[in-house]
């Protein structure tokens, strides 16, 4: 297979055909034995929806119930990247791992990439480099400092091998009750390092990490001529090292480590060359962190039980998830459980098809599961909120939704969530969508109401910028610290199709509001209040459903406001463009042309 191979593919369209899948796979009516390139996809669950690749052996038992188990080595781990973009910059966006902030090889094929909330296409929307670890968007999406990304992906993990254990069944006790099972366990032989070889006094910096990052001394002294680096002094006895190259009488080997901006002495100036620039006037130091190995697990069951006109579903999910298993340290956050109880309604009426869903869920604050529980599209919906970290949360919702003679589908949502004391949210969401119906347009309109309120307590030397509008706005000495944010959005697109003309505009108007309210022990109650506005309208004319050829013509106007005792426009833009193709034969001729002002 030439998975292992060191070559990648390149991201540019949609189906990677260079990519191998061997193997050999012996079945029946029943059952099912593969071994080899192979994949165990999960679905039907709240909390383990995945698809899981390997290299390994799977079994499958099928008749009126199901077993799958699967021995594997793991390919890969995920990873999940969430910024926002630049303005002016298409890519390359550069994604990086969340502890040690390193850059990543990742697995072909296994990205997901969504922009403000909806799932893009690779080659038609964005571009990947898998040996760089970056995406870069195509002239189609101009990225800016509004663009919301958000990535899903697989990484290459070089530091151990990887045992996989999977499992997913499901089994009948009645002719409308069932329950389902699934299991991932994914573990780092700590025993068999793949690019390191531990010393004792590695395992003992180990050892006494826990979950921290383990970090090594990067000095390594040899002998003279052998090395890169020599020791130096300054004027004020401040030891340091400088890079005097290969044959140059160097005795010294440095490892460096990246660890942040005014964080380190040292700055990176050519290929495994770095220069001393002065205590906290670099983002390097010789450092090298140590790759800790981790075990995590997931344990799911599902009971569901269904009638005509409904159904009821209980989930429950015990994780576990060990950052440094060489460790017993920080042992306490491992564990974690999450529960999900739903119900559905579903009235048999032909011209109406209402449907009614009720849920509570519960996540407590070291829940860790391997697959990514989020729902994307409303989380951009709610960007600008904040949750904090390691809190067990409540959450209540409930929908309705109707379609009427297949033309109209209106469904309306609210959601109540709660962590620890500390925050609440409530947003309530309405979708309407309308069928172009003769003369009449196809209509679409979204309307979100959203409030959150987080309260924390903060000193005022360790209150971050990010948290507070302005220096003089934070007291001095010990408090609360309460958020009030306010979401307010409003998004509108129609569209008419004339035979093969389809004409289309949209409107979108963004509000967030925020109130951030101080006491402090020290100083009398203050409060401050600001805000952002960001409106976009848009038209477009396009072909529709033509075969050898099509084209696009489209404008689009966007606008940001701030609030700083009244509202102020900040920013302006026009984006006016074109694009269009012709197929000839087995070749396709693209073009495409945009101008922002």
């Amino acid at each position: 297979s030439d998975t292992q191979s060191p070559l990648t593919p390149e991201g540019d369209t949609r189906e990677l055909s260079n990519l191998d899948q061997i193997f050999i796979r012996l079945y029946g009516d029943e059952y099912e034995v593969a071994f080899g390139d192979l994949e165990v996809t999960y679905s039907g669950t709240q909390f383990m929806s995945n698809t899981m690749r390997f290299e390994g052996v799977k079994g499958l038992w099928r008749s009126d119930n199901e077993f799958q188990g699967a021995l594997a080595i793991a390919k890969a781990k995920r990873e999940t990247n969430r910024f926002n973009g630049m303005d002016g910059k298409q890519g390359p966006y550069y994604l990086r791992l969340a502890v040690g902030g390193e850059f990543v090889q990742l697995i072909a094929g296994s990205e997901e990439v969504f922009l403000n909330g909806l799932l893009l296409s690779r080659g038609t929307d964005y571009t990947v480099n898998y040996a760089e670890g970056s995406i870069s968007f195509t002239s189609k999406h101009f990225i800016d400092s509004n663009s919301s990304i958000f990535v899903r992906f697989q990484y290459s993990d070089t530091d151990y091998r990887q045992n996989l254990y999977l499992n997913n069944s499901e089994f009948y006790l009645h002719d409308r009750l069932k329950i389902s099972h699934h299991l991932i366990v994914q573990s780092d032989d700590k025993r068999n390092p793949l690019q390191e070889v531990f010393s004792a006094e590695d395992r003992e910096i180990l050892q006494q990490a826990g979950d921290s990052i383990a970090w090594a001394d990067g000095v390594i002294k040899v002998d003279e001529g052998e090395g890169l680096y020599v020791r130096m002094y300054t004027d004020d006895g401040v030891e340091y090292y400088h890079y005097v190259g290969v044959n140059q009488n160097g005795d010294y080997i440095l490892y460096f480590s990246y660890v942040g901006a005014g964080e380190g002495d040292y700055e990176q100036v050519g290929p495994n060359k770095f220069e001393y620039r002065g205590a906290n006037a670099g983002g390097w130091l010789p450092l090298r962190r140590l790759p800790a190995p981790e075990h995590q697990a997931n344990y799911d069951l599902a009971l569901q039980w269904w009638g005509d006109h409904y159904s009821i579903t209980g989930e429950g999910i015990f994780t576990v998830y060990d950052r440094n298993t060489f460790s017993k340290i920080d042992s306490h956050n491992n564990d974690g459980y999450g529960t999900h109880w739903q119900g559905e309604i579903t009235p048999d009426y032909d011209t109406f098809n209402p449907q009614l869903n009720f849920y509570y869920r519960f996540l407590s604050k070291y829940l860790a599961t391997i697959s990514d529980i989020r729902n994307v599209e409303l989380d951009y919906g709610l960007s600008g909120f904040t949750e904090p970290d390691s809190v067990s949360t409540h959450e209540t919702g409930t929908a309705f939704s109707f379609t009427a003679r297949e033309a109209l589908f209106t469904r309306v949502s609210f959601v109540h969530k709660k962590g620890g004391g500390l925050f609440s949210q409530q947003n309530l969401i309405l979708n309407s969508s309308l069928r172009q119906q003769k003369y009449f347009p196809a209509l679409n309109y979204q309307y979100t109401f959203a409030n959150q309120s987080l309260e924390e307590s903060y000193t005022s030397d360790l209150l971050s910028t990010e948290r507070r509008t302005d220096e003089k706005d934070t007291p001095d000495g010990v408090g609360t610290l309460l958020s009030e944010r306010g979401i307010r959005q409003n998004r509108i697109d129609s569209s008419y199709i004339f035979r093969w003309i389809r004409l289309g505009g949209e409107y979108q108007k963004r509000t967030l509001r925020q109130k951030k309210v101080f006491s402090s022990d020290s100083t009398p109650d203050g409060d401050t209040i600001g805000g952002t506005k960001w409106i976009k309208k848009g038209v477009s004319l396009q072909t529709y459903q033509t075969r050898r050829a099509a084209g696009n013509l489209f404008l689009t106007i966007e606008e940001n406001e701030f609030l700083d005792q009244q509202w102020t426009l900040q920013r302006e833009s026009l984006t006016l463009g074109g694009e269009s193709f012709i197929d000839l034969y087995e070749q396709r001729l693209r073009g495409f042309y945009s101008h922002r002002v």
